[in-house]
């Protein structure tokens, strides 16, 4: 009756994270040029003069925004990554698997798709919301931006391994189906991934996902 999620709700689930990822962009520029050392030296006024300005709690929600709407978006990557597996939508056999009965296709790329969500949702947990109490109590208070920053390396190398595993069986899919793209993005796109190995039998995927990787970044400037 409807497309699934995974192709109606994902351009506005992705928005919001497109969205979360330039305010934290905008912030970091404010950030880069403002004067954050402890104390500020006044020149002009011949004043050194103690502050917070140090306390980055903007930049720890910023980074707890991205990891959250990022976390909220991967389920519906893994669920196209479910559509490509399921023979009821794709008209092939399950996992696009070749050879014979039995053969397990694309089945452990989904595996390494679902553990890359959850290293998202546990990138996710705002680190906002710790706090530490140090220095006999005058320094009662921490962002934690720090460790939100640590996060997003994470939650980036997971969403990366995400998004590869989705190309190999894209990919895959369309090459099965002997799709002819018309000119444009998407074509430049497939172009791009004809990087990824033609050969379909069951064996070590990890070496299509390692190109798959590596190919992302070309299709961001598509």
């Amino acid at each position: 009756m409807q497309d699934a999620y995974g192709l109606r709700a994902f351009p506005i689930s992705q928005g919001a994270f497109a969205h979360a990822l330039g305010e934290l962009g905008r912030l970091a520029g404010r950030l880069l040029g403002a004067a954050q050392e402890n104390p500020l030296f006044d020149l002009a006024g011949e004043a050194v003069v103690h502050h917070g300005a140090f306390h980055q709690v903007p930049l720890g929600l910023a980074l707890d925004g991205c990891n959250l709407a990022l976390a909220q978006t991967g389920p519906l990557v893994l669920s196209r990554i479910g559509m490509h597996n399921e023979p009821g939508l794709t008209g092939l056999r399950p996992f696009l698997a070749t050879g014979p009965d039995g053969a397990s296709g694309l089945m452990m790329v989904e595996y390494v798709a679902a553990s890359a969500l959850g290293e998202l949702r546990a990138a996710a947990q705002p680190a906002s919301l710790g706090s530490v109490v140090l220095s006999r109590g005058a320094e009662e208070d921490a962002s934690f931006a720090s460790q939100a920053v640590a996060q997003s390396e994470r939650a980036v190398v997971a969403y990366r391994t995400l998004l590869a595993c989705e190309l190999v069986g894209a990919v895959r899919l369309l090459r099965q189906r002997d799709v002819a793209l018309p000119a444009g993005p998407l074509r430049a796109a497939l172009d791009l991934a004809d990087a990824l190995p033609a050969d379909n039998t069951d064996r070590d995927l990890r070496g299509d996902l390692e190109i798959a990787e590596g190919v992302l970044d070309g299709l961001a400037q598509v």
